[in-house]
């Protein structure tokens, strides 16, 4: 996917749904600890065009 394309999406706020939705199904099916849920460098912006 392009960068430009994923910047539409973001914008449109697709992933976020996406995500979310996500997020509730696994917390219903694996009760997620989200006392002890830690962030991943994932979650972090990247800056554009790369490292």
């Amino acid at each position: 996917m392009s960068f430009s394309l994923y910047q539409k999406d973001q914008a449109a706020r697709l992933w976020t749904g996406s995500y979310k939705s996500i997020l509730k199904y696994y917390n219903v099916k694996n009760k997620i600890a989200w006392d002890w849920a830690s962030m991943d460098l994932t979650m972090v912006e990247a800056p554009k065009g790369g490292a």
